[in-house]
């Protein structure tokens, strides 16, 4: 096998499955060339609980991915996610003394909005996102280098982990010789790989609904301003089912998938599907009716959780892009419309754009973390200060925009 310094391998720890993407980046897309997944049993809520179990499940993603696209890989980039995550807004100031704004202004001015925040015992600090820039009083400036003034203020979002849990996820990985290049938020890389420049640009929160927990991550005018994680995951819907209908776990995820809906109204009251009743019951006919009914009650009481985080953030007004769902869960069928209603959002279903390569596997809100930590680092690498890869538009939003973008062109042709 190769090592190509151009290839970007994206490792997503997840509480039902582990996934290794190996990809390439540039402005015209992703191209995924090497894939590997293996259930997970080992992490739960973004924590690893059993470690030889989480090691098994890693080798088996990445030796999968390795064959695929024939490169060896030595280096990845993960995601981290659970409820150790912690989020704030920090300020900083520096005096510039009526000088043109330098890269050491910048540097120095971020690092004192980040210190502003006291370090908490046995946590690190996994992102320390721009903001925004403010000039003698004039806000909203996002490349401040050149501009002259007396004083530059910086406004930053920082993310927090636990140390222990990060240092876990990192072992389980460089065990075998594997480095770990950065540890990223789960929402953020989801964001990179399924929000539009167009929607951060307005304000749109991102919701990521994995097995174990739900991750926020909200955008506006192209900065993160808010982060959160909720104890809430497809595992929690399936266990539900599992207890109500008396059925182990494996039949309960099945019939999620394959009979699930997030809107009992969409299932005909009529039909019905014989279960398998745990010690050895044998099958009970039930109406599938009800196996929506009960999704339906506990989305209900995630999407309250969720609207209340909304809120909070002090961004529920400016979301005029609404709602993204992606992650495993956001696969059940009626699941935005039941968002929708209960958030008061326009919602659509986020796709990771793939351009080329392994795009019929991997064109799944299942990779969208995955893919967007590839993008991610594509990024944070790049020499090119200006790179920046946007996803295009897919789907019925897609046409729409390449219809518009057709129609904006020619009227620019014959007017400027």
């Amino acid at each position: 096998m190769n090592k190509n310094n151009e290839i970007i391998i994206g490792l997503d720890l997840g509480t039902t499955k582990v996934c290794a993407l190996v990809g390439k980046v540039s402005k015209d897309g992703v191209e995924i060339i090497g894939v590997g997944s293996a259930p997970s049993s080992g992490i739960k809520s973004g924590v690893i609980v059993d470690v030889d179990l989480t090691l098994e499940a890693v080798n088996k993603a990445i030796a999968q991915a390795e064959l695929l696209s024939g490169y060896k890989i030595k280096n990845v980039s993960v995601g981290v996610s659970g409820n150790h995550i912690n989020c704030s807004n920090e300020e900083g100031q520096y005096p510039l003394k009526n000088q043109p704004v330098t890269d050491k202004d910048i540097e120095k001015v971020v690092e004192l909005a980040r210190s502003a925040k006291v370090p908490e015992p046995n946590r690190c600090t996994i992102h320390v996102e721009k903001m925004g820039f403010t000039i003698d009083g004039t806000k909203g400036i996002k490349k401040p280098l050149g501009i002259p003034g007396n004083r530059i203020e910086s406004r930053v979002h920082i993310i927090t982990a636990n140390q222990a849990f990060v240092d876990n996820i990192k072992k389980c990985v460089e065990v075998n010789g594997i480095n770990v290049d950065t540890a990223v938020f789960e929402a953020i890389a989801s964001g990179y790989a399924v929000l539009l420049k167009e929607e951060k640009d307005l304000g749109v929160a991102l919701v990521d609904i994995g097995g174990g927990t739900t991750d926020i991550t909200i955008f506006y005018e192209d900065n993160i301003v808010y982060s959160a994680v909720i104890p809430f995951g497809g595992n929690i819907l399936t266990k539900d089912l599992s207890e109500c209908l008396r059925t182990p776990f494996a039949t309960a995820e099945e019939l999620k998938v394959n009979h699930g809906a997030a809107l009992s109204r969409l299932i005909t009251r009529d039909d019905v599907i014989a279960v398998p009743i745990v010690g050895g019951r044998g099958n009970e006919k039930i109406y599938k009716h009800l196996v929506a009914e009960v999704i339906e009650d506990r989305l209900e009481q995630a999407f309250t959780v969720i609207e209340r985080e909304l809120k909070k953030s002090g961004y529920y007004n400016h979301l005029s892009s609404g709602v993204v769902l992606t992650g495993g869960t956001s696969l059940l069928n009626g699941i935005a419309e039941s968002a929708q209603t209960f958030l008061k959002f326009p919602v659509r279903i986020g796709y990771p754009n793939i351009s080329t390569g392994l795009k019929n596997i991997t064109s799944s809100p299942i990779y969208s973390t995955a893919v967007g930590l590839i993008v991610y680092t594509a990024r944070a690498n790049s020499d090119d200060k200006t790179f920046m890869y946007v996803p295009k538009p897919t789907g019925p939003i897609g046409k729409l925009y390449n219809k518009a973008k057709v129609c904006y062109d020619k009227f620019s042709e014959e007017y400027f």
